[in-house]
């Protein structure tokens, strides 16, 4: 059975609360359990139950606030983990991004930055750049930092999406020597980002979630919540 997909089909637009919340409850096991798959699945699961925060169901929201933070966990990635209660905070609460970037602007990035690290962080940082002058900054501090220690152009992915807000601040602040950061940092995310950039990035998760969640997919669980620990064994 393959579990992570028909949880994400079932936390689809189209189905009713209850099933939105029987998916998303069922995350944080699953990601206790099996962080590596989850984590293989960050950057299709990250917007999904991140846009499920906002909505109008207080249930459903209470329950995309707990499975977010949980599958943040999963990232592999030793310098973002502890950054993640913020990083989830921030998602929830776009008031918290100076804060969070500030706090991510002052890390270290030495290990290897792959696709569920740059799924959790660039959201934060698409928002940070929106914002004041030394916010923009610090942003693009971050982004030259982790696109050095892309190694493979697929696992850059996500960056594609910040490119162009990117490529505005390299031309819209006014302060030279922040234009000038926006500058390298545009050049450092070509790079890392390569071949991505000229055609859609496939990640090895994402090849496996088309292949379960399309045509022939099996129909969703009629009670999520009634998945064993063989299952989720399964996973791994």
């Amino acid at each position: 059975m393959h579990v992570l997909p028909v949880l994400m089909q079932g936390m689809g637009s189209s189905m009713k609360p209850a099933q939105k919340v029987a998916c998303l409850t069922s995350l944080p096991a699953l990601a206790s359990r099996a962080p590596g798959p989850v984590g293989r699945l960050l950057v299709e699961l990250v917007p999904l139950v991140s846009g499920l925060i906002w909505d109008p169901k207080k249930d459903v929201k209470a329950a995309a606030v707990a499975a977010l933070e949980a599958i943040c966990f999963c990232s592999g990635n030793a310098d973002i983990a502890i950054f993640v209660p913020q990083l989830s905070h921030a998602i929830q609460n776009p008031e918290a991004i100076p804060e969070t970037v500030e706090a991510l602007a002052g890390c270290v990035f030495v290990q290897e930055v792959e696709a569920a690290a740059l799924a959790i962080t660039c959201p934060v940082l698409l928002r940070g750049l929106g914002g004041k002058t030394d916010v923009k900054r610090k942003c693009c501090v971050i982004i030259e930092n982790m696109c050095k220690l892309v190694n493979d152009p697929r696992e850059a992915a996500p960056l594609v999406k910040l490119r162009p807000v990117l490529e505005l601040q390299t031309e819209g602040i006014s302060d030279p020597e922040a234009r000038s950061v926006a500058e390298r940092a545009c050049k450092e995310l070509v790079k890392a980002a390569g071949a991505s950039l000229r055609r859609g990035a496939i990640l090895p998760g994402s090849l496996v979630l088309r292949a379960r969640v399309g045509d022939g997919a099996p129909p969703l669980l009629s009670n999520v919540t009634s998945i064993g620990s063989s299952s989720i064994g399964s996973l791994r």
